[in-house]
């Protein structure tokens, strides 16, 4: 079984390399710009952010999902007509929609935030849009081919050279919020040409009708998957600018984001999955492998959890100016939320095997409703936080609802013991870590020791079990024989 792992581990980490940089760059760039940019710019960033974020996800209309079913059984021919269909689609459907967006900017600007002095960042952001998507389907190719080194640079080097733009623009040209939208457009602008290119040249320009039924047959139950999840990752964001204002948008943006790193590990392991878990379905000790899975995601998130949860605060302390102080009281809601969203997935590997995906739009559904009442019903109340409480909630609903519906279909058997083990040392070690909080360095060393105590305390509960014991030394001993003699010789 511990080849599996081995083998899902290996996945993550080629998969999640380049996803992995690209956040790690923007969140570790955001102290420059808040230096130039306010709260209430960070606002209307996060508006139209969001806005452009549901026009990617949706206007494929399944396809990619499709193409991804499909990939491996089609030969080379038809696997041409996949990328080049689904990518003429996704780009005259966002073209079309950037002309709108471009002829109706100041009624759009309007409609969003009460004013037309918007529509310039309206018309850029949607023009983006489209420049983007064409270099979607290369990279999904390079993907499924399996070709980690190109696809880990061209990912890396599109935020490197985003990162770059947006500096000159922001920081040096002092163009402010402008800046923030140009530097997109113009590197988009760069990457679109070139992937756009070698998409021509490995899949040509064909549209085949056939084609794009079969691939739209099978993923559109996955596209209303992808609505359910924008309504619960960023409508807030809508609701609170009309409920709030835009300041209060900024910093929930901002602390949104910070929360947002545990996606560094959360986006990896859901383009490892897949793969993994279909190459497997039809072991005989396939359900105890993915209840085994469910164990050590939750044992190794719940480190990360913790870690962003207990220093998002100091991040924001002492890399940004005062104003920007308050984003941190998300972090621990947003980081505990997307984490879930993890769980949720490994759950609903039944319903993905026995083809009843529309079990997700059910568990989906249900979640957004709580999702939208919990934010009308919290946000008057508190403000952002209620918006991040009401993004947990519906998070935390998914996975119980989705074990219950596949119960019949395909039941497994979870450790909730272990699981239960896991979230009290988390929570314990957070509420002392909280308890103790200073913004001073001393303070840092000691709830970093804090955290480093996690597995030392699941271990003294008894959370291991022998054969894991007996793994973990083994892998301790390959360590000290081959990576560091030197040192454990002394």
């Amino acid at each position: 079984m511990f080849n599996h792992f081995k083998r899902l581990g290996i996945q993550v980490m080629v998969y999640g390399l380049g996803d992995a940089i690209n956040k790690l760059i923007a969140i570790l760039i955001l102290p420059l710009f808040t230096r130039y940019l306010s709260p209430a710019d960070y606002g209307a960033a996060a508006v139209l952010s969001v806005s452009g974020s549901f026009i990617i996800g949706v206007a494929d209309l399944g396809l990619i999902t499709g193409v991804y079913r499909y990939y491996h059984e089609a030969k080379s021919r038809e696997r041409r007509l996949f990328f080049s269909t689904t990518l003429i689609f996704i780009v005259a459907l966002t073209i079309l929609i950037a002309l709108l967006a471009f002829i109706f900017s100041n009624q759009i600007s309007t409609i969003f935030f009460r004013s037309p002095n918007f529509s310039y960042i309206i018309i850029l952001n949607f023009l983006t849009i489209p420049l983007y998507m064409i270099t979607v389907m290369p990279l999904t190719r390079l993907k499924l081919e399996e070709n980690a080194k190109a696809f880990t640079f061209f990912s890396v080097s599109r935020v490197v050279t985003g990162v770059i733009l947006n500096i000159i623009l922001i920081v040096v040209l002092k163009r402010g919020l402008n800046g923030l939208f140009e530097g997109p457009f113009l590197n988009s602008i760069l990457y679109a040409v070139i992937l756009g290119l070698y998409s021509l040249k490995t899949s040509g320009l064909k549209f085949s009708k056939t084609i794009f039924l079969k691939l739209f047959v099978f993923g559109f139950p996955f596209l209303l998957a992808t609505i359910a999840f924008w309504i619960m990752d960023w409508a807030d964001r809508f609701i609170l600018v009309r409920l709030t204002n835009l300041s209060e948008v900024g910093l929930y943006n901002l602390g949104y984001s910070i929360g947002m790193a545990i996606t560094l590990l959360l986006v990896a392991f859901e383009a490892a999955w897949p793969p993994f878990y279909l190459a497997i379905a039809r072991k005989r000790n396939a359900k105890k492998i993915y209840s085994a899975v469910f164990t050590y995601y939750s044992l190794i998130v719940g480190f990360f959890v913790l870690l962003i949860s207990i220093f998002g605060r100091d991040y924001f302390e002492f890399f940004t100016k005062e104003e920007f102080h308050g984003a941190y009281l998300v972090i621990p809601l947003v980081t505990l939320a997307y984490a879930l969203k993890g769980n949720f997935i490994i759950a609903a590997v039944g319903a993905f095997l026995k083809k009843k995906s529309f079990y997700q739009f059910y568990t989906e559904g249900i979640a957004v409703l709580l999702n939208i009442g919990g934010m009308f019903l919290l946000i008057p109340l508190m403000g952002r936080l209620g918006a991040a409480w009401a993004t947990l909630v519906a998070y935390l609903i998914l996975t119980p609802v989705i074990i219950w519906l596949s119960r019949k279909i395909y039941p497994m058997k979870y450790e909730l013991n272990r699981i239960i083990q896991i979230v009290v040392i988390g929570v314990g070690l957070y509420v002392l870590a909280k308890t103790i909080y200073q913004p001073t360095f001393s303070n840092v060393i000691i709830r970093f020791i804090l955290v480093l105590f996690y597995p030392i305390a699941l271990w003294l509960i008894g959370f291991f079990n022998n054969d894991e014991i007996k793994r973990l030394k083994s892998i301790y001993a390959k360590y000290k024989l081959r990576v560091a003699p030197s040192l454990f010789n002394k």
